[in-house]
Formats: C-alpha cells, structure tokens, sequence
C-alpha cells in the first residue's frame, strides 16, 4: 500500500482519521432509524380489519420505545434483540438490509399468539387484535425469549 503515494505511512501517521474507513461500528440503534427498516402490509384503506391492525402498530410503536429505553437495562430486551429476532442480525449491516422488513398481521379470535418471524424472508407476523401496549409488550418479550436459536441472552 506504500507504493501508491505512501498510502500506508498516512494512514499510519493518523489511524483515527481512516477508522471509519476500514471498520464498521454502527451506532446503537433507535426508534426511528428502526421505523426506517420496515413496511407495513395493511388490509385495504377503511376496513375494519384495518382499524383493528392500527390499534395493533400503536401498540407496536410503543413497544419500541419501551425497547428503546432499555438499552443500559441487562437482561430486558431491546432493540437490537429484536432485531435479531426478526432478521437474525444484531445490527443492521454495513451496506443495509437488502429489503424492508415485512409486517403482516394474522387474525386472532379469543386465543393468545405470540408474534413470529422469518428471519430469511424478513418477515415479522404480528397477531390482532391487541389494544393493550402492555400486553404486546407481554407476547413480544415471550416470544423473543422462547425462540429457538439466533436469540441469546
């Protein structure tokens, strides 16, 4: 590299100024840079359905403020575990996710769901109706906890 220009005595004589340059180190992630990775796939404009998913991404959008908040609190999840949850990645990479994450809804009718994802088709599924941020919260917490594999306290 000392061929070009002395390119290497440079960066040498001032490693800070090229950190970026060479390394990654992201910054820790926020709500609204977390908002920026996702779509929603809604039911049709007017719907019922659709007044009932809004009530669920309420309560979705203060979960992660709440996951926001965590982020010196061990052991509670924040983003970053949810965003392994989702996509299998701590951190979002270098050159970004290739696409938005997706979120679908799945109905349902007296029963307890968890949220579920597929990381490889980064796919979050979030069951409704639910109108309680405390108990999304719930659902969302369990679920990140029991999920068998990229998930690691």
């Amino acid at each position: 590299m000392n061929l070009v220009g002395g390119f290497w005595d440079t960066i040498k004589s001032a490693p800070m100024a090229f950190k970026r340059l060479f390394i990654h180190d992201p910054e820790p992630l926020s709500k609204q840079t977390f908002k920026g990775l996702y779509e929603i796939d809604w039911a049709p404009e007017g719907s019922n359905e659709r007044k009932l998913q809004a009530d669920t991404i309420y309560c979705w959008e203060e979960l992660l403020t709440v996951y926001e908040a965590r982020k010196r609190t061990a052991g509670a999840v924040k983003l970053e575990e949810l965003l392994t949850f989702i996509s299998s990645c701590d951190r979002i990479p270098p050159t970004g996710f290739e696409d938005h994450i997706k979120i679908t809804f799945v109905k349902t009718e007296n029963e307890r769901r968890y949220p579920s994802s597929s990381t490889c088709g980064m796919e979050l599924v979030l069951p409704y109706p639910i109108t309680e941020p405390d108990d999304f919260q719930r659902l969302m917490d369990e679920a990140i906890h029991e999920a068998q594999g990229f998930y690691k306290p």
